[in-house]
Formats: C-alpha cells, structure tokens, sequence
C-alpha cells in the first residue's frame, strides 16, 4: 500500500465496507477516479478517470480483493451509433489490474 496517497485512500474505504453490493457508491467512484491510474489496465478500451463520474457507474460490488462495476460507454454514439456498449470491469485491489468485459449493448 506504499506510494500513492490516492490508492492509499482508496484502500482504506474499501476496508471499511461490506463486502456485497454497494448501494451509494459516490464516495467510492470519487476515490476511484483519484487513483485510476495506478491499476495496471485501466486505460483499456480508451477508458480514462473522469468518465467514472457523474453517476456513469453502476452494479457496483465489493468483493475483496476485487470491485466491479458496469458503465456505459459512448463513443459509438458519437460516431453515428444510436446505441451506447456496456462493460463490466474487474478491479483488482491487490494485483493492481483493471480488466474491462464487454457485456453488449444498451
């Protein structure tokens, strides 16, 4: 847990919930952006920080040492798509990695 105050705070907001559904998950997504960078991964699928905010996460879950969410992705629809793609990712606490799934589209 050296290094990174950001990871560091996210960690210890992590240790402090239950593992399960999480049901508000602001605070959590707020932390998440801060230290996005530091999970080997994360910029997987043109994925950047900022576009875990505004609510765009969902499905969230805590089952350490891993967090999963879905979020809707956009980038078709700015392209001419009438339809957003959905992925699911596997955060990875421990190992530090952030694993992107596509689940379809919405």
């Amino acid at each position: 847990m050296e290094g990174n105050p950001d990871l560091k705070r996210l960690i210890q907001y992590l240790k402090s919930i239950q593992a399960g559904p999480v049901s508000d998950s602001t605070d959590l997504a707020k932390l998440l952006i801060e230290s996005w960078d530091e999970f080997e991964g994360s910029d997987a699928e043109g994925m950047r920080a900022y576009k875990l905010g505004d609510g765009r996460t969902q499905n969230v879950s805590w089952n350490p040492p891993l967090l999963k969410f879905s979020i809707e992705r956009h980038g078709g629809t700015v392209q001419g798509s009438s339809r957003a793609e959905r992925h699911e990712w596997t955060i990875d606490i421990e190992a530090r990695t952030a694993v992107p799934e596509k689940l379809g589209f919405e």
